[in-house]
Protein backbone atom coordinates (compact mmCIF):
# COMPACT_ATOMS: atom_id res chain seq x y z
CA UNK A 1 0.00 0.00 0.00
CA UNK A 2 1.51 3.49 -0.67
CA UNK A 3 -0.45 7.03 -0.17
CA UNK A 4 -0.81 10.13 1.17
CA UNK A 5 3.06 10.90 -0.84
CA UNK A 6 3.01 13.30 -4.07
CA UNK A 7 4.20 9.97 -5.96
CA UNK A 8 3.30 6.56 -4.66
CA UNK A 9 5.29 3.90 -6.42
CA UNK A 10 8.55 5.56 -8.47
CA UNK A 11 10.21 3.58 -11.39
CA UNK A 12 13.19 5.24 -12.64
CA UNK A 13 16.00 5.18 -15.12
CA UNK A 14 15.11 1.11 -15.32
CA UNK A 15 15.30 -1.49 -18.50
CA UNK A 16 16.48 -5.19 -18.36
CA UNK A 17 15.37 -8.14 -16.19
CA UNK A 18 11.96 -8.52 -14.86
CA UNK A 19 10.75 -5.26 -13.34
CA UNK A 20 6.67 -5.12 -11.87
CA UNK A 21 4.64 -3.07 -9.63
CA UNK A 22 1.67 -5.58 -9.51
CA UNK A 23 -1.18 -6.37 -6.76
CA UNK A 24 -1.01 -2.66 -4.72
CA UNK A 25 -3.11 -0.16 -2.98
CA UNK A 26 -1.66 3.22 -4.67
CA UNK A 27 -4.10 5.78 -3.03
CA UNK A 28 -4.48 9.51 -2.43
CA UNK A 29 -0.98 10.47 -3.88
CA UNK A 30 -1.92 14.16 -4.01
CA UNK A 31 0.86 16.47 -2.40
CA UNK A 32 1.26 19.27 -4.28
CA UNK A 33 4.92 19.76 -5.28
CA UNK A 34 5.67 22.94 -7.87
CA UNK A 35 5.78 21.71 -11.40
CA UNK A 36 5.02 18.25 -10.92
CA UNK A 37 1.73 16.43 -10.64
CA UNK A 38 0.94 14.13 -8.31
CA UNK A 39 0.86 10.53 -9.19
CA UNK A 40 0.19 7.26 -8.21
CA UNK A 41 2.66 5.11 -10.49
CA UNK A 42 5.20 7.25 -11.94
CA UNK A 43 7.57 5.09 -15.09
CA UNK A 44 10.38 7.29 -15.54
CA UNK A 45 12.83 6.59 -18.50
CA UNK A 46 11.97 2.76 -18.10
CA UNK A 47 11.41 0.15 -20.37
CA UNK A 48 9.56 -3.04 -19.83
CA UNK A 49 8.21 -2.72 -16.76
CA UNK A 50 4.84 -4.53 -16.28
CA UNK A 51 2.32 -3.28 -13.95
CA UNK A 52 -0.99 -5.33 -12.70
CA UNK A 53 -3.57 -5.84 -10.74
CA UNK A 54 -3.29 -2.47 -9.32
CA UNK A 55 -5.85 -0.84 -7.17
CA UNK A 56 -5.11 2.95 -8.52
CA UNK A 57 -7.84 5.61 -6.60
CA UNK A 58 -7.79 9.21 -5.96
CA UNK A 59 -3.86 10.35 -7.10
CA UNK A 60 -3.93 13.27 -9.39
CA UNK A 61 -2.66 10.67 -12.38
CA UNK A 62 -3.03 7.22 -11.52
CA UNK A 63 -0.24 6.08 -13.88
CA UNK A 64 2.21 8.29 -15.94
CA UNK A 65 4.61 6.95 -18.65
CA UNK A 66 7.13 9.30 -18.94
CA UNK A 67 8.65 10.44 -22.66
CA UNK A 68 11.39 7.55 -23.00
CA UNK A 69 9.12 4.83 -20.99
CA UNK A 70 8.51 2.33 -24.12
CA UNK A 71 7.61 -0.97 -24.18
CA UNK A 72 5.50 -1.55 -20.89
CA UNK A 73 2.43 -3.37 -20.42
CA UNK A 74 -0.82 -2.54 -17.54
CA UNK A 75 -3.19 -4.87 -17.45
CA UNK A 76 -5.96 -5.76 -15.29
CA UNK A 77 -5.48 -2.17 -13.07
CA UNK A 78 -8.33 -0.39 -11.15
CA UNK A 79 -8.52 3.29 -11.61
CA UNK A 80 -11.00 5.38 -9.88
CA UNK A 81 -11.68 8.88 -9.19
CA UNK A 82 -7.88 9.81 -10.31
CA UNK A 83 -7.91 13.43 -12.18
CA UNK A 84 -6.82 11.37 -15.26
CA UNK A 85 -6.25 7.39 -14.79
CA UNK A 86 -3.40 7.38 -17.64
CA UNK A 87 -0.68 9.78 -19.27
CA UNK A 88 1.12 7.65 -22.03
CA UNK A 89 3.86 10.09 -23.43
CA UNK A 90 6.25 6.76 -24.22
CA UNK A 91 6.06 4.63 -27.33
CA UNK A 92 5.19 1.25 -27.99
CA UNK A 93 3.29 0.41 -24.47
CA UNK A 94 -0.21 -1.48 -24.12
CA UNK A 95 -2.33 -2.32 -22.04
CA UNK A 96 -5.02 -5.42 -21.82
CA UNK A 97 -8.15 -5.28 -19.47
CA UNK A 98 -7.87 -2.26 -17.65
CA UNK A 99 -10.71 -0.17 -15.81
CA UNK A 100 -10.19 2.82 -17.36
CA UNK A 101 -12.22 6.58 -17.90
CA UNK A 102 -9.62 8.91 -18.34
CA UNK A 103 -6.86 9.78 -20.10
CA UNK A 104 -5.08 8.14 -22.70
CA UNK A 105 -6.00 4.80 -24.42
CA UNK A 106 -3.03 2.10 -24.68
CA UNK A 107 -3.08 -0.36 -27.44
CA UNK A 108 -4.11 -3.68 -26.46
CA UNK A 109 -1.10 -6.26 -25.84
Amino acid sequence: ESHDNHRGVIVENSAGGEIAVAQNDIHDNRVPIDGSTPTGIFINNSDGVRVFENEIARNGIGLHLSPNSDGNSAAFNYFLDNALDIRNQGTGNCGLDNSVSTGDALPPC
